[in-house]
C-alpha cells in the first residue's frame, strides 16, 4: 500500500515534528524510519569526520588527561561542550548530521587537545622531533583524506549534461536524487536573465519531480511497485520515468533500467550511453493507454 507525504505551511520544525511523531506512533502499523540508535550512529560518524585528521591524534588522548583530574575550569569547559552539543544531537536525531555542524565545538576540541601536547612535553625530552613527526603525520593524513573525499568532477559534469537532456525532453518525472539536482537547468536559466541578482526560487521550473520511495520495513511513505507509483503519479501529471544505474534506487526502478522489455507501456526516448556518457541514464515516456489496458 502506498502512503503519500503531504507537506503543509506554518510549522516550526521542532514542535510540529514532535506532534507529528506522536500521531504516527499512535498508528498500530507505524515503524519509525529513524531511530535513536541510527541517530547515535549518524552523530558518531559525523564527529569522526569532523575531527579527522586535525584532532585525530590529540583529541582522544587529551580526553583521558582532561577527565583524570577534575576542577572548576574543566567543569565549565565540559558544561559548554554539553550545551553546544545539544543542537548537533537534535540534528543527528533528525538524520541531518553534518561535520560542519561541529565547527562550533572546535575551540573546545583545541583546548582538550592541549592536554595531549602537555603530556607529550612532560614525558619526552625530544619535543622538537615529536612535534615535527606530528606535523608530518597530520599533513599526510590530510592529503589522504582530501583525496578520498574529493568530488568526482568528471561524473558531476556528465550528470549535469545528462540533466539538460532530461530537462529538454520531460515535464513531470520521478525523483532520482541526488542526480536530479541538475534537471531544472537553473544555471542556463540564470545566464540568460535580463536582470541579476535573482533568487533561485523565482526561476521557473519546467520539470516537476515526484517523490519515489521503495517500501521497506522502516519506510512510511512508499510504493510497492512501478504500477502503484504510476497510478499515483498520473494524478500528479507524471509523463516520464527516469532510470539510471544507481544501485540505491527502488528495485522496481532498477528492473525498468535493466529489463525495459518487460514494460510495454514505457517507450524509451533517450539513452545517455548512445551519446558516449559513462553515466548511464534512460528516459521512458509513459503510454497511459497501454498502461490502463494491461494493469
Amino acid at each position: 500500500m502506498a502512503f503519500v507525504k503531504m507537506d503543509t505551511m506554518g510549522y516550526d520544525g521542532i514542535v510540529s515534528h514532535s506532534v507529528a511523531a506522536g500521531i504516527k506512533f499512535g498508528q498500530p502499523d507505524y515503524v519509525p524510519d529513524f531511530t535513536v540508535y541510527l541517530g547515535a550512529i549518524s552523530l558518531i560518524k559525523s564527529t569522526a569526520l569532523s575531527v579527522f585528521p586535525i584532532f585525530f591524534i590529540f583529541l582522544p588522548l587529551g580526553l583521558f588527561a582532561f577527565f583524570r583530574k577534575r576542577n572548576f575550569d574543566k567543569s565549565v569547559i565540559l558544561s559548554f561542550l554539553i550545551f553546544m552539543s545539544l543542537p548537533i544531537i537534535y540534528a543527528a536525531s533528525r538524520d541531518m548530521a553534518d561535520p560542519r555542524y561541529l565547527l562550533t565545538l572546535f575551540p573546545i576540541f583545541s583546548v582538550i587537545s592541549v592536554f595531549t601536547v602537555r603530556e607529550i612535553i612532560r614525558k619526552f625530552d625530544k619535543t622538537k622531533l615529536i612535534s615535527v613527526l606530528f606535523i608530518i603525520t597530520i599533513i599526510v593524513l590530510s592529503i589522504i583524506y582530501l583525496d578520498y573525499t574529493k568530488n568526482d568532477y568528471d561524473h558531476e559534469l556528465e550528470v549535469y549534461n545528462v540533466g539538460l537532456e532530461v530537462h529538454k525532453r520531460t515535464l513531470v518525472i520521478n525523483d532520482y536524487h541526488p542526480e536530479s539536482k541538475y534537471v531544472h537547468n537553473k544555471i542556463d536559466a540564470v545566464t540568460n536573465l535580463g536582470s541579476f541578482p535573482i533568487l533561485s526560487s523565482e526561476l521557473q521550473q519546467k520539470v516537476k519531480l515526484v517523490a519515489l520511495h521503495e517500501c521497506k520495513t522502516t519506510d512510511l511513505f512508499c510504493f510497492d511497485s512501478l504500477n502503484e507509483f504510476i497510478d499515483y503519479g498520473k494524478n500528479e501529471g507524471l509523463t516520464h520515468i527516469v532510470a539510471d544505474y544507481n544501485e540505491n534506487r527502488p528495485q522496481f526502478l532498477k528492473d525498468v533500467f535493466y529489463n525495459e522489455e518487460k514494460f510495454p507501456y514505457l517507450i524509451k526516448i533517450y539513452d545517455s550511453s548512445e551519446q558516449g556518457y559513462d553515466y548511464h541514464l534512460k528516459i521512458f515516456k509513459i503510454d497511459y493507454e497501454v498502461f490502463d489496458s494491461i494493469k
